[in-house]
């Protein structure tokens, strides 16, 4: 079975006063601009997506620290700064060419809108006549029938009245004149029917031509609605295309830039920016502690000035020459040349004899 390709091949109906076939039509143009407005809805709420996007965005540049970091990761750190920041205002455009889109579709709307409104209102117009003049032939013939049906029975009435001998020739003459009238009126509505008829043919064919010239030009509205929003959802699916080659060439810029991030070189500019010196503190040696005797007989408690001897456990070896004071000091008065040292951890004096 061959398909079906033309609105005025395939919105037709039997019924003479149906209006199922244009209704049917007009839904779909009703439809196709619900479908217009989905898709400006979609737009709109995506352009406030995108533009928020880019505010957010902005915001977090601005809001982003890493003041502390120095060296190649640093010079990365602001590359990637800089490139969202230009990556937001890639966003910004892309909105703004939604909003573009979005008013192409508000006119698109309201350019189908005024041609759906002229096709309409002529289609209401033949549809109304025919109607009202379908209902007046039905009239029409309903009293032509009715007419007929008299024309018939005062007929047979005086056929009748006629035939028998004993009626009166004025009751005959009241009959034929009866029956002449019924035939008269009977013509008369014979004419006004066929005039009804006449009148409702050339309105069907007004109707007809109107109806077929209505299919037409919904048809072209709706292809030209099919192909539009093609062409804008092609267009739309462009820019999300570009914007992405854009945001990539933005992230290329930062792979670039985070290749010539080396760990040495931060390392190395680091020490060479914050360095505090090569030289490390000498080690803190164990120093003998000693009590002696002040000439004024008070006892007093200095330090050795005898050379530092290692800590326990320490084997390195220590040039006592290189030290300051290397005499002892002299023995106190009155006291032998003891000497008096602390026992190493207990805190008590001892005195060794020269002997020890």
């Amino acid at each position: 079975m061959t398909k079906l390709k033309k609105f005025s091949d395939a919105f037709w109906g039997t019924e003479f006063c149906s209006t199922l076939g244009f209704d049917t039509v007009c839904r779909r143009l009703k439809d196709g601009r619900q479908m217009v407005k989905d898709v400006e809805d979609f737009l709109k709420q995506r352009a406030k997506i995108e533009e928020d996007y880019q505010k957010n965005l902005i915001n977090l540049t601005k809001k982003a620290g890493g003041a502390t970091e120095n060296g190649t990761l640093r010079a990365s750190w602001e590359e990637l700064k800089s490139r969202t920041e230009a990556m937001a205002n890639a966003h910004l455009e892309f909105s703004r060419e939604l909003n573009k889109e979005v008013e192409r579709l508000n006119q698109f709307m309201t350019k189908q809108k005024d041609e759906r409104k002229q096709v309409e209102d002529t289609m209401k117009k033949v549809q109304t006549n025919k109607i009202s003049l379908y209902h007046k032939t039905i009239q029409s013939k309903k009293s032509y029938e009715s007419k007929c049906r008299n024309c018939d029975e005062a007929h047979e009435q005086y056929l009748s009245l006629n035939s028998q001998p004993n009626i009166q020739a004025k009751e005959i003459q009241k009959s034929k004149t009866k029956y002449e009238k019924a035939k008269t009126e009977r013509d008369q509505a014979d004419l006004m029917y066929r005039s009804s008829i006449d009148s409702l043919d050339g309105a069907r064919r007004e109707w007809e031509k109107e109806m077929e010239l209505a299919c037409n030009v919904t048809q072209k509205m709706e292809e030209e609605r099919i192909g539009f929003l093609r062409n804008e959802l092609w267009m739309h699916i462009n820019f999300i295309s570009q914007l992405c080659v854009e945001v990539d060439d933005h992230c290329e810029v930062v792979r670039l830039s985070l290749e010539k991030c080396e760990e040495e070189a931060d390392i190395i500019a680091f020490i060479e920016d914050k360095k505090t010196g090569t030289r490390r503190p000498d080690p803190i040696v164990y120093e003998r502690y000693q009590q002696s005797w002040g000439g004024n007989g008070n006892r007093v408690t200095t330090l050795s000035r005898r050379p530092p001897e290692p800590l326990p456990g320490d084997n390195r070896h220590y040039d006592f020459r290189t030290m300051p004071n290397p005499k002892r000091p002299p023995p106190p008065v009155g006291v032998s040349s003891a000497t008096f040292f602390v026992s190493e951890g207990t805190g008590q004096r001892r005195d060794h004899s020269p002997s020890e």
